[in-house]
């Protein structure tokens, strides 16, 4: 079966090597390294490429460092269940249907390509393993918080505004945007309910910092500045002071993430899943520079930006501006129910800020359908297509509705 497949296992799988040995009464080569090959070379008149390789390494377990050498040389990352299952069925599978896990929404063949195209290579995220449905449904059953939809104990997902106190940061978010991100989050997460709190201020340069943070600003042309501490102690989590800085494209202000969450999680009401935060104020992550959005899975807060939606509405359509909002919105707060990045189709979970679609792949809907365990596919995708039809987004809603009819599993 495995006659022209060879095999790498991550050194954090298959401790008792059993898997190696299964694989290789099945004909197949497991090699101890990875090699980068030259396409030109040859070995006994056949190229060295003639060999499927598969890099064995599930998302649960941590990258033994060579996840990043299987992606540069072309292996397809794949997962110990896989392997497994392919050696049950004594025939190599597909691994993105694999990934779909048992409960198919769709049909398990190539129609499903009529829907959802593959993901494109500037959406993959480096060194990232692809996450399966079933990892993932391990993942938050044994690790992570899922959101009670019971009455009487029911959780919400809260959207924050952080405005400026002083008007150094003006804010221009309008009612009615913060209206259609609530509206949208409703109906993207079906079950959940959105709410709005009160907008927390950022105060610059001020001492007065109830019910906001304060930010520390550094001189254009420096950066960020390593805030000196009279006494050696641990900053609380809650701490109201975050650093700052100017960029040096134009000299425009940032925030930083990390720290601007950690200031604002303390205002998350104990019925809270996921915290929103809206701001205008560009935001920077230290170590990885601009961002248009990020999540704290743990905290269960994410934080998106305004600022390149807005700086480009005047060359862009309103209609490309709002979708570029919701968008950002949806992804992060779908990291806070652990969902990793979409490696498999063009998806709304896709990494690096590509987000050209508002769909979800048929992998990470089945995700978010174990999370939620509440809503009906078709209904869902029906619903989808009203809001998009109101707001103006034509083409997402000519697609959904196709989309709707390929459905083969409602719940």
């Amino acid at each position: 079966m495995f006659t022209n497949v060879s095999f790498v296992i991550s050194r954090s799988e298959d401790r008792s090597g059993e898997l190696k040995e299964a694989i290789e009464r099945s004909g197949g080569r497991v090699l101890k390294t990875l090699r980068k090959s030259k396409s030109k070379s040859k070995s006994k008149g056949r190229s060295k490429r003639s060999r499927r390789l598969f890099f064995v390494q599930s998302w649960l377990e941590d990258d033994d460092g060579r996840l990043g050498v299987a992606q540069d040389v072309g292996a397809e990352i794949v997962t110990p269940g896989f392997v497994q299952k392919c050696l049950r069925e004594e025939k190599i599978l597909d691994f993105t249907t694999f990934a779909m896990g048992e409960k198919l929404f769709f049909p398990a063949d190539d129609s499903i390509y009529e829907h959802f195209s593959s993901c494109p290579d500037e959406a993959r995220e480096s060194e990232e393993q692809p996450q399966t449905v079933s990892e993932y449904c391990s993942f938050v059953d044994n690790h992570w918080i899922k959101p009670c939809l019971q009455d009487g104990g029911e959780s919400f997902i809260y959207t924050l505004k952080l405005i400026s106190a002083k008007g150094m940061v003006q804010s221009n978010l309008e009612d009615k945007d913060e209206l259609l991100l609530t509206r949208y989050i409703g109906t993207y997460f079906p079950g959940l309910t959105c709410r709005s709190l009160p907008p927390a201020w950022l105060y610059i340069d001020s001492d007065s910092v109830e019910n906001g943070v304060r930010i520390e600003l550094t001189k254009k042309g420096e950066g960020t500045k390593t805030r000196k501490r009279k006494r050696k102690r641990k900053r609380k989590q809650t701490t109201n002071r975050l650093e700052a800085q100017f960029s040096a494209a134009d000299g425009h202000l940032q925030i930083e993430a990390i720290e601007t969450m950690a200031a604002l999680k303390h205002l998350r009401p104990s019925d809270c899943f996921c915290l929103v935060v809206i701001t205008e104020v560009d935001i920077f992550e230290k170590g990885l520079g601009d961002l248009l959005g990020r999540a704290v899975g743990h905290d269960q807060t994410c934080i998106f930006t305004l600022y390149n939606v807005k700086n480009q509405s005047t060359t862009k359509s309103m209609v490309a501006a709002q979708k570029s909002l919701l968008n950002t919105a949806v992804h992060e707060i779908m990291h806070i129910f652990g969902m990793d990045h979409c490696s498999f189709f063009k998806c709304a979970m896709n990494a690096g800020g590509t987000f050209d679609t508002l769909s979800l792949c048929p992998i990470c809907l089945a995700k978010l359908h174990y999370s939620l365990s509440c809503f009906n596919v078709k209904r869902r995708y029906d619903s989808l297509a009203s809001f998009y039809d109101r707001n103006g987004f034509m083409l997402d809603a000519k697609k959904v509705k196709a989309t709707a009819e390929a459905v083969v599993i409602q719940d």
